[in-house]
Order: C-alpha cells, then sequence, then structure tokens
C-alpha cells in the first residue's frame, strides 16, 4: 500500500516505512522510509496531538483492509477461492486538519 502525504507532494511505501507521531510534537505526523535513516520527513500536522492520534487510527483501520483476505473454501476441494484484489484500497493519503473529527 502507497501512504501519500496529506499536500500529496510525497509517497511511500507503507511496508518499508515507519509513521510515528513527533515526540517533540504530538501535532505532527512522520515518516522514515527503511532506506533512510534520517529523523523522519514531516507528511502531515493536525492542529490536536487528538487529530494527529486519530488519523494514524484511520491509517491502521485502511491497511488492515488493504491487508484482509476474504477467501471461502472451495467445495469442489481444488483449494480456496481468493478475493477480488483489485478492489481493496491501494493506497491512504492523510486527511486534512478539517476533515478529522475527534
Amino acid at each position: 500500500m502507497r501512504i501519500i502525504s496529506q499536500d500529496g507532494k510525497c509517497d511511500y511505501p507503507y511496508e518499508n516505512s515507519t509513521l510515528f507521531i513527533d515526540y517533540m510534537d504530538g501535532r505532527v505526523i512522520k515518516i522514515v522510509p527503511s532506506t533512510g535513516g534520517y529523523k523522519g520527513a514531516k507528511i502531515a500536522t493536525y492542529s490536536t496531538e487528538e487529530k494527529a492520534k486519530k488519523s494514524m487510527e484511520v491509517l491502521r483501520k485502511e491497511y488492515l483492509k488493504y491487508m484482509e483476505i476474504e477467501g471461502s473454501a472451495d467445495l469442489t476441494g481444488q483449494g480456496v477461492i481468493q478475493p477480488n484484489f483489485w478492489v481493496l484500497p491501494k493506497f491512504f493519503q492523510f486527511p486534512q486538519d478539517n476533515e478529522i473529527e475527534v
């Protein structure tokens, strides 16, 4: 899954990145790509720490949708019928401050 910054200018692979709320400013969400090694790039900023936490919660829920496998048993004995992966979300863009309700 791809992670898009709040302003739409940056695009990162979620599976190869670490996202966190900045410990110095709880309103800022940062990302560190696994190939990085620096302190992190700001990917979203909110007016309150609660909104930043809520935004991270929304990200986790979207990722779980991405990772869910809703296959069903094949009664013919030939295996498992896999879901249509084309309908799964392929990216998450951090919402704007006014789009997050706490």
